[in-house]
């Protein structure tokens, strides 16, 4: 497994100097303007309420992994799309986002409409994305249009950069993979899918932790003002200025 990733991030080194890539400069910090109901937001959300200890594991474990782009996505997306056309009883999703503004064709839309029947399906479908989304409103619209329980299948959590599916805790797919039309096709990103019930039973205590401290979703009072580029000596009324890496870490 750490071969065959190995090979692949060689590969990505060397073609980024055949397309005339270069080392890359450190910058200076980018500064943002942060709306201060966002950073409310934050606040009121509970800590978690236990930190997990890495699950160490001295035996085989059955992995597939996955990575983009492969065949423009099919690879992936296909192997997503058994997984959780597979749950029967169970299916937990947390991801940064499923951007539905790229769910109308191709394999985003696949999975989102895979989605939305095991949401009608399932006793147990949740799915939590993250609070700080400018598209946050759009893509709870577009959930609850489709069909998805949006009032209690949903929950919100501000920072979460989880992307993961456990399914009837059996498997869990962990990995860096975002729901977008990109994020499942064109992007070099990496995945792995776990058969294994301890593995998935422990990164189903991950998610319960976070659902425990996660708010519900309100459409009419998502933040509509996002963050933006700092400009000027002081940040404008309403926003607090703070460095990007900062604000991304929480």
């Amino acid at each position: 497994l750490a071969t065959r990733f190995r090979n692949h991030i060689k590969a990505d080194f060397e073609q980024s100097r055949e397309l005339g890539g270069t080392l890359e400069a450190v910058q200076d910090e980018t500064l943002v303007d942060v709306p201060l109901a966002v950073l409310e937001a934050v606040e009121l959300e509970g800590p978690a309420s236990r930190v997990l200890e890495p699950l160490k594991i001295n035996r085989r474990v059955r992995v597939k992994p996955l990575l983009t782009p492969d065949k423009k996505g099919a690879v992936f997306s296909k192997a997503v799309l058994r997984l959780v056309r597979s749950a029967q009883s169970q299916l937990l999703f947390q991801n940064q986002y499923i951007s539905m503004k790229g769910a109308d064709d191709g394999f985003l839309k696949q999975l989102v409409d895979a989605l939305v029947e095991k949401s009608q399906e399932l006793d147990d479908f949740r799915i939590i994305v993250r609070k700080e989304n400018d598209s946050l409103q759009f893509d709870l619209s577009q959930m609850k249009l489709r069909g998805i329980d949006v009032e209690n299948q949903v929950r919100v959590l501000s920072n979460t950069h989880t992307k993961g599916i456990v399914v009837d805790g059996k498997q869990v797919l962990i990995g860096s993979h975002n729901w977008s039309s990109l994020g499942v096709t064109l992007n070099r990103d990496a995945s792995l899918i776990f058969d294994d019930e301890e593995v998935a039973e422990y990164y189903t205590q991950a998610f319960e932790i976070d659902w425990e401290r996660a708010n519900e979703p309100r459409l009419d009072e998502v933040v509509t003002e996002g963050v933006r580029p700092a400009e000027g000596a002081a940040p404008p009324p309403g926003f607090v200025r703070m460095t990007l890496s900062d604000y991304l870490e929480g």
